[in-house]
């Protein structure tokens, strides 16, 4: 039986780590061969060591330690159902498909650029099939559309959340382009739940003076840290 693949986020970043950790890992053998000074045995372990580590955590962060957050994380949205709901830079659908499960009547629609870069083997084809693996097709809308301007009338969403995917629009004047419009389609007293690994604390600085209520959490389980923003918008 086919199952759902959301892919390795950064997998340029994940095969630089272990390539290079091979790297340091074959240079201290080689010192060791060639009687080179302890200390610069030690030295190339410790680099091989780090980099492996650090890719592998990257991998763990992908693979388990994300959906189990997104999976904590919608639930706390407490939908009823019906809500019609936004995911910005939706990938290869973990969190759009995430949501969907758990709506009846309502809409979940996603938006990206589809960057292989960002996500591996990311594509509108690979959403379209996890979400028929996951049996939500009949409740999702994916289409290819840029996060500074979505393709929605104002006050189209109850809810407008967003995955690791903000900090990969360039230039602070493109991310607050991109936060305006997620406020713009949002409706009044809807939520937003935005997961980002940089400028999460400039996003609520930014976002505050428009919602009723912000907070900002933390995540250390993933690598990087990954913050947390929710609120509702006034």
């Amino acid at each position: 039986m086919n199952k759902p693949s959301y892919g390795i986020d950064a997998p340029n970043v994940v095969f630089n780590l272990l390539v290079f950790s091979f790297v340091a890992l074959l240079l201290t053998g080689l010192s060791f061969y060639f009687d080179k000074p302890v200390w610069l045995i030690l030295y190339f372990s410790a680099i091989s060591l780090s980099l492996f580590c650090t890719g592998c955590w990257l991998i763990y962060s992908t693979k388990v330690a994300k959906p189990r957050l997104l999976a904590r994380l919608v639930e706390e949205l407490h939908l009823q159902g019906d809500e019609k709901i936004l995911d910005i830079g939706c990938g290869r659908g973990m969190l759009l498909i995430e949501a969907a499960k758990r709506i009846q009547t309502g809409k979940v629609c996603g938006i990206d650029l589809w960057s292989r870069k960002d996500q591996s083997g990311n594509s509108m084809d690979k959403t379209l099939s996890n979400a028929q693996l996951e049996k939500v097709d009949d409740r999702i809308e994916v289409q290819t559309a840029d996060m500074r301007s979505i393709p929605y009338p104002d006050s189209s969403f109850d809810v407008v959340v967003s995955n690791l995917a903000i900090h990969n629009v360039p230039g602070e004047a493109g991310r607050l382009q991109a936060l305006s419009e997620i406020m713009r389609v949002l409706k009044p007293g809807g939520s937003f739940l935005l997961l980002d690994i940089h400028y999460a604390k400039q996003y609520a600085q930014i976002l505050k003076e428009k919602t009723q209520t912000i907070s900002l959490e933390p995540i250390y389980k993933y690598c990087p840290t990954l913050r947390v923003l929710k609120g509702t918008k006034k």
